[in-house]
Formats: C-alpha cells, sequence, structure tokens
C-alpha cells in the first residue's frame, strides 16, 4: 500500500498537467511542478491563498472573473461532493491558450470530503504539438552507414551524447568504433557483421557504452536492420538508439529497493508473509519457518487456518473479509498459532494487496507475543496480589470495599485478623521463618473460606477478610474454622496464633470503612484477652529450643532460679527487682536460639570464628525480649549479662557500675551453676573449688561486693 502510494504522488508529481490541492476552506496547500513551470511562481506565494486572495495581483477584470469563477466552481465541488468541469481560454497568464481544469473532491473512508485536486489540462495547438514532436525525436538518436561507401551518419542526438559538434561523427566506421566503449567493441563489432552479412530484412536489438570527449561514458539501447539493393543483398544499415542511463539507474534503484527489502525481511524476528486471496500462504520469511519450525516448501499452499486455534479461526476470518471488502489494513490482530512447542500468541498487522481493482492477496506482518503476554499477566498479578501469600493485596480489597458497598450486596461481614508473635519469631528465628509463618496463616484463613471470599494481607501480621452476601452468623462459623485450623499449626514449634474479629453491615445506614473500624477493635480486644497465654506458650518453646541445642536444660534454670531467691533476699531486693531477676534467669541466654547447635555442644576449644557467632547471643536475646511486651522489663540486662567488671566483656565493654546490678548478678549465679553442674566435657567441680574460682576472678570478670555477698548465702 505504501508503495502504490508513493507512486501516485510521483505521478502527480511529475505530470504534465498543472495539479493543485485546497483545503476544505479552499485555501491552496500544495502543487505540482508542472504549475510553478507553466506559470513561472513558486509555490511558497500561493500556500495558505484561496483564489479570492489572488484578486489584488490582477491586472484586468477579466482576470479577476476568470478567477472567481475558479472560486466558485471549488465552492459547487465541496457543496455536491461531485466532480466539476470548466473551459476557459486565455486563462491568465497563459493567455492564447485553451485550459480545461478538473475539481475532484478527494475523501476519506467513511465518505467525508477531506480536501479538492484542481487538475488544470493545456490545450495548445498544432504549433505546440509539434514542438512536442520535436522534442520527442531529439531524444532519439538515428544513424545510417553506407557498407560499400563506408560512410556513417548520426543526428544530432548522438553527437550531442559525446558533447561533439555537429558532423563530427562523419567518418568511416573504424572511427565510430572509437566511440564504443572497449569491453562493447567486440560485441558490437559482431551485431554489426550479422547485419551486413544478412540476406534477410530482420531488425537487431542490443546494449553496448559510448564513450564522451571526456571519457565519460553513456548506456545505450540500438535498434538496427539492413536495407537490401534491387539484387537482395544489404547496401545500408539503418538503426535507432536512446539513452537508457537513466533507465539504467532506475533499475539499479530498483532491484537495490529490492535487495534492501529481502535483506529487512530474512533478517526481522517478525513473521512476513503474503497469502493469495483464499488465504493460502504465497511467500513467507525464515521467521516464519523458525517459529513453526518447519521447511519453506511444507509451508506454502498451507492455509493460514491450518495452525490457527479453532476459537480464533472465526475473529481471523471476519479480519479477512473486512480487509478484502474495505480495503482497510488491520492491526492487533491477536490468535493462537500450533506450533510443535505448543500454543503460541501472535499479533498480526495485516493489508489487502489489489490489482486493478481487485482484491489478489492479503501481506501479513506477525509477532510472537507469547512471552509479553505472560509478563503482561504476571504484572496484572502482581499489581492485585501479595507477592509472599498470593492473597490480594491491600489496593485491590480498598477497590472491592468500594465496589461491594452496595445494596445488592447486603449483608456484607468484614473479618479482621492479626498474626500473633510474629516479631517474635522474625527475632528468634530469623525473618524467613517469619515468613513462613505469614505464609502457614494465609492458607488456613484462605482454606476456611468459601470461593466467593475475598482474602487479602492488609499489610505486615494483619488480614482482612469481605464476606459479601453473609449475615454474621456466618461470619463467625468462618472464624471458628480459622481457630480450628491454627490449633495444630506451628513453625519451628511456635504454635500459629490469630487475633479475629468481626463485624457485618445490614443495611446501608452504615458504610463498609465503618464496619472494618469494629471488627478492628474486636480484633484487637481478643488480642489482649489471649496476649498472655500467647506469650507463655512461644516463651515455652524458645526455652525448650534453646535447651534442645544446648546444655541450658531445665534443671540448669531451676537451679539458678533457687539461688536468685537466696540471694535477692541477702541483698534486700524489692518484689519487682526479684521478679526481674527471676525473668533474668530464666531468658538471660534465649540469644543462643540463633546460634549453631553444633557450636554450642562442641567438646573442644572454640575457634576466632565460633566465639564471634556465640557473642552474639546476647544482642540476639535482647532484640527477642524486645519483641515481647511482657520481657522487655529485662532486655538491658540481658544484653549486658556478659560483661565484665574490668570491662573486658561484650558486647559493650561496660566496666564497673556501668553494668546494670541485676546483669552482675545473674553473671555470678550462671558461672556458679555451671561450675556447680559441670558439662559433658568438664567435670563439676567442689564447693571449696568454686569458691576459690568466685574470689579469684572478683575484681576482674565479677563485681567484688556481690560475689562477697553470694558467698555468705552458699
Amino acid at each position: 500500500m505504501q508503495n502504490k502510494k508513493e507512486h501516485f504522488l510521483s505521478c502527480i508529481q511529475n505530470s504534465l498537467d498543472m495539479v493543485v490541492r485546497f483545503n476544505t476552506s479552499l485555501e491552496h496547500v500544495c502543487c505540482n511542478q508542472a504549475v510553478e513551470k507553466h506559470l513561472g511562481i513558486q509555490e511558497s506565494f500561493f500556500r495558505g491563498k484561496t483564489f479570492l486572495g489572488l484578486l489584488d495581483y490582477c491586472c484586468s477584470e477579466e482576470q479577476k472573473q476568470q478567477l472567481k469563477r475558479r472560486h466558485q466552481l471549488l465552492k459547487k465541488c465541496l457543496q455536491t461532493g461531485e466532480e466539476q468541469s470548466l473551459l476557459q481560454k486565455k486563462f491568465f497568464p497563459l493567455p492564447g491558450r485553451y485550459l480545461t481544469t478538473k475539481i475532484i473532491p478527494e475523501k476519506d473512508q467513511y465518505g467525508t470530503i477531506v480536501s479538492l485536486l484542481s487538475v488544470t489540462h493545456d490545450m495548445g495547438g498544432q504549433k505546440n504539438q509539434e514542438e512536442k514532436l520535436q522534442q520527442h525525436f531529439a531524444k532519439i538518436g538515428w544513424g545510417e552507414y553506407a557498407l560499400k561507401e563506408d560512410t556513417p551518419h548520426c543526428s544530432q542526438a548522438f553527437e550531442a551524447w559525446f558533447g561533439l559538434r555537429t558532423g563530427a561523427l562523419e567518418g568511416c566506421f573504424a572511427d565510430f568504433l572509437k566511440c564504443v566503449h572497449d569491453t562493447d567493441r567486440q560485441y558490437f563489432i559482431d551485431i554489426h557483421h550479422a547485419i551486413s552479412s544478412s540476406k534477410k530484412d530482420q531488425p537487431f536489438a542490443c546494449r553496448h557504452r559510448l564513450v564522451k570527449k571526456e571519457d565519460s561514458t553513456c548506456r545505450i539501447k540500438q535498434w538496427a536492420r539492413g536495407c537490401m539493393d534491387q539484387n537482395g543483398n544489404p547496401e545500408k544499415i539503418r538503426g535507432s538508439a536512446m539513452d537508457i542511463n537513466s533507465q539504467k539507474k532506475v533499475w539499479q534503484s530498483l532491484n537495490k529497493a529490492r535487495q534492501a527489502y529481502q535483506t529487512l525481511t530474512e533478517l526481522s524476528d517478525d513473521i512476513i508473509g503474503q497469502a493469495d486471496r483464499k488465504g493460502r500462504w504465497i511467500f513467507l520469511n525464515d521467521q516464519a519457518c523458525t517459529f513453526w519450525d518447519q521447511s519453506r516448501d511444507a509451508l506454502l499452499g498451507r492455509s493460514l487456518f491450518d495452525y490457527t486455534h479453532a476459537q480464533d479461526r472465526k475473529k481471523t476470518q471476519a479480519a479477512l473479509k473486512e480487509m478484502m471488502g474495505k480495503g482497510r489494513s488491520v492491526r492487533g490482530l491477536k490468535n493462537r498459532q500450533k506450533t510443535p512447542q505448543g500454543w503460541k500468541t501472535v499479533q498480526w498487522n495485516g493489508a489487502a494487496v489489489y490489482h486493478q481493482g481487485t482484491c489478489t492477496g492479503f501481506q501479513f506482518i506477525g509477532k510472537d507475543i507469547t512471552q509479553v503476554e505472560k509478563d503482561a499477566k504476571k504484572l496484572r498479578f502482581a499489581s492485585l496480589h501479595d507477592s509472599l501469600t498470593g492473597l490480594y493485596n491491600r489496593a485491590y480489597l480498598e477497590a472491592e470495599i468500594g465496589r461491594l458497598d452496595t445494596a445488592r450486596q447486603m449483608p456484607v461481614s468484614i473479618i479482621m485478623a492479626d498474626l500473633n508473635g510474629l516479631k517474635l519469631v522474625n527475632d528468634s528465628y530469623g525473618y524467613q521463618q517469619g515468613d513462613q509463618m505469614i505464609q502457614k496463616a494465609a492458607r488456613i484463613l484462605k482454606a476456611s473460606c468459601r470461593k466467593e471470599d475475598i482474602v487479602a494481607r492488609w499489610g505486615g501480621d494483619e488480614f482482612i477478610i469481605l464476606l459479601p452476601q453473609t449475615p454474621a452468623r456466618e461470619a463467625a462459623g468462618i472464624c471458628e474454622r480459622i481457630a480450628a485450623g491454627c490449633r495444630d499449626a506451628c513453625i519451628q514449634k511456635m504454635p500459629i496464633s490469630i487475633a479475629l474479629g468481626y463485624s457485618h453491615k445490614q443495611s446501608g445506614k452504615k458504610a463498609l470503612q465503618e464496619v472494618l473500624r469494629e471488627a478492628e477493635n474486636l480484633m484487637y480486644q481478643h488480642k489482649l484477652t489471649e496476649r498472655r497465654s500467647t506469650k507463655s506458650a512461644a516463651l515455652k518453646v524458645l526455652l525448650k529450643t534453646v535447651a534442645e541445642k544446648s546444655y541450658e536444660n531445665g534443671s540448669h534454670i531451676q537451679g539458678m532460679q533457687q539461688i536468685v531467691q537466696k540471694i535477692g533476699k541477702k541483698l534486700g531486693l524489692r518484689d519487682a527487682q526479684q521478679y526481674q531477676l527471676k525473668l533474668l534467669a530464666t531468658l538471660h541466654d534465649v540469644g543462643k536460639i540463633k546460634i549453631s547447635e553444633q557450636i554450642l555442644t562442641k567438646k573442644g576449644a572454640l575457634s576466632a570464628q565460633d566465639w564471634r557467632e556465640v557473642k552474639k547471643h546476647p544482642e540476639i536475646g535482647y532484640r527477642i525480649a524486645r519483641a515481647v511486651d511482657d520481657f522487655a522489663m529485662v532486655a538491658e540486662e540481658i544484653l549486658a549479662h556478659h560483661e565484665r567488671w574490668d570491662g573486658s566483656g561484650y558486647p559493650r565493654a561496660l566496666k564497673g557500675p556501668d553494668i546494670p546490678l541485676l546483669s552482675r548478678m545473674i553473671a555470678i549465679i550462671d558461672a556458679y551453676q555451671v561450675m556447680r553442674s559441670g558439662r559433658p566435657y568438664k567435670k563439676p567441680l567442689s564447693r571449696n573449688q568454686i569458691v576459690k574460682e568466685l574470689r579469684r576472678c572478683a575484681g576482674t570478670q565479677f563485681d567484688p561486693a556481690l560475689v562477697k555477698a553470694f558467698l555468705t548465702v552458699l
């Protein structure tokens, strides 16, 4: 289609007729070269002007009337939509000429006039025709060669090709041969000999190059035949020739364009093909063969419907009919094509091919968008779903809240769910285990709901369930199923616990956002009610896990708590401090939950890397304690329970009284219990040995005053 359009524009531009295009405001838009040639005025002078706008440039009233008649003709064509004609004599500024003008409306595909085309033909007299004929013959080189006299004679056109004066070629045949290109000379001699020796009146044709005076070449096409005498023998050779340099250049240009098109077609990553009127492939590029994984011979002649999915054939057929009937191109047609790798989606752009007004076939460009479609589907899913759980995300839920807040969805219930202990799991076991806990909770929620219910992750550890056309009684039943699903569920032996709250909307008096707030408030009440039991269960799991990974078993902690009571009374601690010291004895090594069991149970000396890992457990224990409100009161003491009196401890190298009192106390109690109980790789010490070791470390590792007080209660 593009080639036809370019050809049409080229024909107009090179036409001998004067062609002018006007817009619907009757203003000049553009014109061809003939207008400028005949009128001697540049196109820019006319652009944007109407015929009435040229009246001031007229020299006579007659010229003004002629312009007005042309303006009226344009208006009539615009109003009626029909072609108009006009014959004028002595039209300004071409006096003495007869001119015929046709006004042709140009319409778009909907029949609306978009512009007007004015075509003016100069109907000059006989003199004009003779001039044209002379100009035509001037372009043709003709010649005659008398065989006996050996004298050639050529027209001026021949001489002009060589840039020579008139008569310069009037010599012998050998002189003429000097003007023939070296590589073509023998070929020309053979043709000349064939003509001169032939007894038949037979025409000959050949192509060869002539050399000009400045050593440039000219390519010509020559026709010749022998003229016989009365005895039937060749007497003269007469012929004509035409300069085909421009023709050769055109063919070279076309061939170059064809090669470029072929190269682009074969290098393209798109399927490029042409089908006949019945939809059978008559041309396909290499990419098409790669796409269908078949040879070109196997594909050509096959129908484009042979590989099209059955569900897509109807719309594909409709697209072909539209192209064939209305001459329109089709863009963005998608259908599925069968390949050895399975069904693939192809997006087609196509256009009908016409010859003399009849549709002869179709041209297509197809792009494999299978992966693009998959990526788009993933992108759509990601925009509406939570990446961790696969549940709907907050953006989708907020849109659904607005959609469901209508009377026909009543009653609507909302369940608010909050996952208990997530921060504790994150700090104790790491975020990977925390993510697994969220995923497990999401699966429980999804399994407890119906297919039409909307389960979404609201953010962090919170979830919301939208229940359209669901009364409060059914919402309560779903909450019971969620609670039942959590009973035996756990992550790293940590039980899954979800706080729930629900509310409902029976009529249109209350907004769903208000229902959501009510469900959230009830959920927090439930969370506060179960907080103590949830934290207690979590603490038991943590301590049990630490005991299983190390030598800090239940008897070790129980022994420490007995000593805590004695030394607390000795030092006169308040009840609150006594409680904190007892809690510290239970939790001081909770941070070891993230230390490798291989390091904690190693019987030999620890390496430098092992020690770096072990020294992390006070900070880990600090974060775990901070994550639980009931344990936060001893978080600082847990962090400092491996600090030393002389400042050589870890992790902050605190010194002397800067170390919290309870941390100093628990360090002595812990060391005493280890020495008293022993380890699998180390025997227990006697009372005297323990006393001696504590006194030795007083002032360096331990607070000397606390060591002295501790020894009095042993």
